[in-house]
């Protein structure tokens, strides 16, 4: 189950193997007698209907692109992350025009190459500082 914690109150995104559950509780207590709101359930599961979309395509010849959907899911979960790592605000224009890399010679990395991120002299990794890190 995945939860989300605000600064008034706590929220349910997805249930028991990401089933579509979603609700909102009254405070930051998660229990079942503490529910604020709670969405209808879904006539069809969402996962399935990406499949029925899917192999609709697929049977009936239809196009089907999902790339540039999935780009920019996943330029949001960046964006969300720099934002947590960083302690600011990351907009859509200053993450498109970032330059930033994790592994700047990911290309160059064999399987003999050593680890690209390395423990220090206590064997901890670093860890990001919001105002300190940069990470966009």
């Amino acid at each position: 189950m995945s939860y989300v914690h605000g600064a008034k109150c706590a929220a349910q995104f997805s249930g028991n193997i990401h089933a579509p559950t979603s609700q909102i509780y009254k405070d930051q207590r998660i229990g079942p007698d503490n529910v604020a709101w709670k969405a209808p359930k879904e006539k069809v599961n969402p996962w399935q209907a990406e499949w029925n979309v899917f192999l609709d395509a697929i049977r009936n010849n239809k196009p089907h692109n999902e790339a540039k959907r999935a780009a920019l899911s996943n330029l949001g979960a960046i964006m969300g992350r720099a934002a947590v790592h960083m302690g600011r605000i990351i907009t859509w224009e200053e993450a498109m025009a970032s330059k930033f890399q994790f592994c700047p010679n990911v290309a160059e990395l064999t399987a003999d190459s050593p680890a690209p991120v390395q423990a220090d002299a206590q064997g901890r990794y670093l860890a990001p500082v919001p105002g300190v890190w940069n990470e966009i």
